[in-house]
């Protein structure tokens, strides 16, 4: 353990939400809407709470000041808004167009995204099966693993419907993690910066990508299996009387 590396996790939990998020809660049938909007607000204050807990809880266990990439959370939010904004107005003036593309054309785009996404990942960081310890995969398991609990548990406590549940546990989870890269690469050079990485790498591979896809496999065949249509006994007399009318 490095104090880099604990940056990593640290610029990590500061992060805002970001857009693979969405992508899940709609693949598990969870609150879209809420998902977005939570996924919304917290790229906007993320500009005041980020650089808050960056400079209270990081500039002290590194002694240096960390550059905030402000430009990066704007094009975050710009680049997340402004496709909202025109499937909004899409979904308003072409309705029927617009339902076509959510049932039939939404689903199958987030699942190539999903899959290209960690693929990507996985190429442009092989290094990290080389170098990885079992604390970068346990802290990246625990990381994701208790923002899922604790955001289910918060939205049952709160009473919610299952789809809430689905999309705020995994917005509690999930986050952009592309900003926690720009922070060590604008704070640190080479290696230090690749130190910090290891254990947002480890969330990524132990809560997000590859495991997620193993956890929705799950969830399609136990959806399959609990909408199998059920053989409904048919009386032999009932039958036998709708045979002869």
């Amino acid at each position: 353990e490095t104090n880099d590396e604990r940056l990593g996790l640290l610029l990590l939990c500061c992060s805002p939400g970001g857009a693979a998020s969405n992508f899940w809660t709609a693949m598990f049938d969870g609150d879209i809407n809420l998902s977005v909007t939570m996924t919304f607000i917290s790229s906007i204050f993320s500009f005041a709470f980020t650089t808050v807990w960056i400079y209270l809880l990081g500039t002290p266990l590194v002694s240096k000041t960390i550059a905030i990439p402000y430009i990066r959370l704007v094009i975050s939010l710009v680049s997340f808004t402004i496709p909202i904004i025109i499937g909004v107005a899409f979904k308003h003036w072409f309705p029927k167009a617009g339902k076509v593309l959510k049932e039939k054309v939404s689903r199958p785009f987030f699942f190539i995204c999903l899959l290209i996404l960690p693929a990507v990942g996985v190429w442009n960081n092989l290094h990290f099966f080389y170098l990885a310890t079992w604390r970068h995969l346990m802290s990246g398991f625990l990381l994701g693993t208790g923002g899922y609990i604790a955001g289910a548990s918060l939205a049952f406590i709160c009473r919610m419907e299952r789809p809430q549940i689905v999309a705020i546990s995994l917005e509690t989870a999930i986050q952009n993690g592309g900003i926690a890269f720009i922070v060590l690469n604008l704070t640190f050079p080479s290696p230090y910066s690749d130190m910090g990485v290891m254990p947002i790498l480890g969330f990524f591979f132990c809560s997000t990508g590859p495991i997620m896809m193993v956890v929705y496999a799950v969830y399609l065949i136990v959806k399959k299996v609990r909408n199998k249509p059920e053989f409904v006994q048919v009386n032999k007399d009932e039958d036998h009387l709708d045979q002869i009318k």
